[in-house]
């Protein structure tokens, strides 16, 4: 039996019928499927789907509702075979995006811009990483969204654009 790890990439288009290549997926995993192989999804795809599902169109997501990718992230629960990182850390995830309606990105609200709540919560989220031994750290920031690209800059990052795409790709070598 050959074991399959599906990547991002693979349950995006698997997980949306619209997706031009839904058939091609959906008929490589059957086939997979059919001549006995497994395949596994982690919670960092399932993460990475919520995101890019959540997203509105106009910056490169599906624009999905909470209810929609939730209904996604449970069909695929119930298809394969779910590798954790560690056993509390899924559950506690799908929780807390389900129950607080997390959609596709980390979003201040006006009130409380401009206080360094952005700052403080990238510096404990590199520090995660190194108490995790990560070698790199990437973040997906709007264009538009200059505060957020000074702050990563301030804190090492580096921009990578590309020309007339909606996002810059920040990258942090640890």
């Amino acid at each position: 039996m050959t074991n399959y790890l599906l990547d991002t990439n693979i349950i995006l288009r698997f997980t949306d019928s619209d997706s031009t290549e839904y058939n091609l997926i959906s008929n490589a995993i059957s086939q997979i499927l059919v001549e006995g192989g497994q395949c596994f999804i982690t919670a960092q795809v399932i993460t990475e789907l919520w995101v890019v599902a959540t997203r509105p169109i106009t910056v490169n997501g599906l624009g999905w509702t909470v209810e929609k990718t939730e209904q996604a992230v449970q069909m695929l629960i119930n298809q394969f075979d779910l590798l954790e990182e560690t056993p509390a850390i899924f559950p506690q995830w799908l929780s807390l995006v389900t129950s607080h309606k997390i959609s596709g990105k980390l979003l201040i609200a006006d009130k409380y811009q401009h206080k360094g709540l952005g700052t403080e919560f990238l510096r404990r989220l590199l520090q995660i990483a190194r108490d995790e031994n990560l070698s790199r750290v990437t973040a997906d920031i709007l264009t538009d969204n200059m505060a957020m690209q000074r702050i990563s800059q301030k804190l090492g990052f580096r921009a990578e654009r590309i020309l007339g795409e909606p996002m810059v790709k920040m990258i942090l070598d640890l």
